[in-house]
């Protein structure tokens, strides 16, 4: 039996002490590293029984071993020169980091060594300096959203309805939908991508586009393109009467006017859907809280991921989809009825109940999406759909400025103070031309750089993913060469990072029946300081509850539970910060991911 109240012992008199028959350092380590890792074997360095900082923990521990003091002095002059890096320029400190990884390589070496957060402590504009100019970017933004056929699959179920039933007639839902006696689901099982490109409003939005991405402008000023103005009574009454806007403050170099910047999730078409069940902890005063006329489609998605951000209490009306639920302000699904109208050109579904004959509204206030198959069952999809389907997409204009990737170099484009769109370079054969090695690649590139005025820092995006690349860095080249390889079209975008040490994102809701002179009111403010040694935490969503969302690897999961939770949350429950706490386990099966 080894000695565990010894500080330190050596391999080589762990085999001679202790009579072990292994012969060689590595193995002997690989042994005692699996015994750790297992914990079998707990030591003071083991992270699984550290709860405070890993790093200075393990620095401390090391100072206690006489002969380790030559390994203690690298690790203080390590911790130095980290503390000395987080304070340098964005970009710059790329010799502080060669010395870091010198020393650490130099205790051992490894593939990786440090994990870098491209962001500096600098101040950032804060929720009290409410961003100027939404209430009117909206108004602007109804009057160039063109009329446009959202949805091929429900024109042609309309279609089938109109040829099967005539205008006018109401059939039960159940009935429309059951296969035998009706039309069967309006879905298949791939669900068709709306379609629109084929109106001349659209058309001349998008030629006016072009000409401003001709001009070579690297920001452009929307007022300025000249773009069709479709404001008329018909039109407008199309336009959502309530929305919410995503955005964050920003300092722009090139144009300090521009102060506010709308993320690329850019909002939702009704107030309130951000929040989803969350929603009943703000005020009731707030408008979000009074939308009688509109029933809410409560159902149990086939995904029950997607269960913690549905809404499950409402102050309105709601059918019960797949589910059941309280009986007051339920609509019964049998009472339901469906029938076709004339509007204009086109015939759209309207939703009636038989018991009272008023018309009926379906809506969600989550921003699960009810056009995907894999969440809500086709008859939710349908009731939702249908009822928006007239509806404009708040958010057609941002929508069509991303696209455009024949053209090497896309303007910034903006309202006012605020960016809609960022600067951003496409790569593909119509912007590079043809190659078929890397090295051709590689030539092109470096000419497309150079041309185009790329700057060595820009963001690589993939979904909901930013990754910060350093473009003078041969790595992170090479990642982006790599990226243009495997894709047909890879867009890069202006950073924006100057002066900015924080995530912030702001959710503004605008409900007005014009959407005019609304005064903008921030909802719900997320800031997260990403400086590692913060001290100040942001409380959102109400006093009763704090929620904190942590990523880490599988492999860490059960440490993360069982040693770090557990004692934060055993600590704030005994200094009574905190009356119960609770945590949910989601894992991504794409990935090797979880989250808690």
């Amino acid at each position: 039996k080894i000695n565990l109240r010894e500080r330190s012992i050596y391999t080589k008199d762990l085999t001679v002490s202790y009579s072990l028959h292994i012969d060689d350092k590595t193995s002997i380590l690989r042994v005692i590293k699996m015994l750790v890792v297992n914990d079998f074997l707990l030591t003071n360095i083991s992270l699984s029984n550290v709860n405070k900082d890993n790093f200075n923990t393990l620095v401390k521990n090391i100072k206690n071993i006489p002969k380790e003091r030559s390994t203690y002095e690298l690790l203080v002059d390590i911790r130095k020169k980290m503390r000395l890096y987080h304070k340098t320029e964005l970009g710059n400190g790329i010799e502080i980091l060669k010395e870091i990884v010198l020393k650490m390589s130099m205790i051992q070496k490894s593939v990786n060594y440090i994990h870098v957060d491209f962001q500096k402590e600098d101040q950032v504009l804060s929720i009290k300096e409410k961003p100027k100019n939404l209430s009117n970017l909206v108004t602007f933004l109804k009057k160039v959203t063109p009329d446009y056929k959202k949805s091929d699959y429900l024109e042609n179920y309309t279609k089938a309805f109109l040829d099967k039933y005539g205008p006018y007639t109401e059939v039960p839902l159940l009935v429309l939908l059951d296969p035998d006696k009706g039309l069967g689901s309006p879905y298949s099982k791939i669900f068709s991508i709306s379609d629109t490109s084929n109106t001349k409003q659209s058309i001349l939005l998008k030629e006016a586009i072009i000409k401003s991405i001709v001009s070579k402008n690297k920001y452009c000023d929307i007022e300025n393109c000249d773009l069709p103005d479709l404001s008329d009574q018909e039109h407008i009454n199309n336009f959502p009467t309530s929305l919410e806007l995503y955005v964050k403050t920003i300092f722009c170099a090139d144009n300090s006017a521009l102060n506010t910047m709308i993320i690329p999730n850019s909002g939702s078409d009704k107030s309130g859907k951000t929040f989803g069940r969350f929603t009943y902890m703000f005020n009731r005063s707030n408008p979000i809280s009074h939308m009688p006329e509109e029933i809410e489609v409560v159902d149990t998605p086939k995904n029950k991921r997607v269960l913690n951000v549905m809404l499950t209490n409402t102050n309105n009306s709601v059918v019960n989809v797949g589910t059941t639920g309280p009986d007051k302000n339920s609509i019964d699904i049998k009472d339901i009825l469906v029938g076709v109208e004339r509007d204009g050109e086109s015939y759209y579904f309207y939703f009636k109940s038989r018991v009272t004959k008023k018309r009926l509204f379906f809506s969600a206030t989550s921003m699960i999406n009810y056009k995907n198959g894999e969440y809500l069952s086709y008859i939710a999809s349908f009731l939702i759909e249908a009822s928006h389907n007239k509806e404009s997409n708040p958010f057609y204009i941002i929508r069509l400025l991303e696209n455009f990737d024949n053209f090497p170099r896309i303007p910034a484009f903006y309202y006012k103070n605020i960016i809609l769109t960022p600067l951003r370079w496409n790569f593909n054969k119509y912007t590079l031309g043809n190659f078929a090695s890397k090295s051709e690649l590689t030539a092109k590139f470096d000419a497309f750089m150079e041309r185009w005025e790329v700057p060595k820092l820009v963001f690589l995006e993939r979904n909901d993913n930013r990754l910060l690349l350093n473009l003078n860095l041969k790595i992170h080249r090479n990642e982006l060469i790599r990226e243009i390889l495997s894709k047909t079209n890879v867009s890069i975008y202006e950073p924006i990072l100057k002066n900015s040490n924080k995530l912030a994102e702001y959710v503004y809701s605008l409900t007005d029946n014009n959407l005019k002179n609304t005064t903008s009111v921030p909802l719900i403010t997320r800031e997260l300081d990403v400086a590692f040694n913060s001290r100040e935490r942001k409380f959102i969503l109400g006093d009763d509850w704090l929620y904190l969302k942590v990523y880490c690897s599988r492999n860490d999961l059960n440490t993360l539970i069982t040693y770090k939770l557990s004692s934060l949350y055993k600590k704030m429950h005994d200094e009574k910060y905190i009356k119960l706490f609770h945590y949910l386990v989601f894992r991504d099966p794409e990935t090797v991911k979880s989250f808690v």
